[in-house]
């Protein structure tokens, strides 16, 4: 059964980077479908794939990737700035707030995962 969405992979021209670790692969998709207003997409990605990635919900790893690539993409987005002459200015401090956004929600759903020590 073939996909009804289209994957693109834009690491594909080396393989070593994109096959470091599946887990956090999806989690980027994951984070950039919700992003872009099509989580339903990347829920239905995981639930399909959980089982073959070691997906366990209770180690927040999948959050720990989200977390980890939305705010590098947020830091990228920020860098675009440091350009003299950024293309479409306006559009980079809105996209880093984006990926910061759900980066501080990720992280909360993170901490409740911890254990707590006294």
């Amino acid at each position: 059964m073939s996909a009804p969405f289209p994957i693109i992979d834009c690491l594909e021209f080396n393989a070593s980077l994109r096959t470091l670790d599946a887990l956090d692969e999806v989690a980027f998709l994951h984070l950039e479908c919700e992003r872009l207003w099509g989580r339903w997409v990347g829920d239905a990605l995981r639930r399909r794939l959980a089982i073959f990635l070691d997906d366990d919900p209770a180690t927040g790893l999948f959050l720990f990737y989200r977390i980890n690539r939305a705010m590098l993409r947020a830091r990228l987005s920020i860098a675009h700035l440091t350009d003299p002459h950024p293309r479409t200015p306006e559009k980079w401090p809105r996209l880093a707030r984006a990926y910061l956004a759900i980066a501080r929600i990720d992280a909360r759903r993170l901490e409740c995962l911890l254990p707590c020590h006294a």
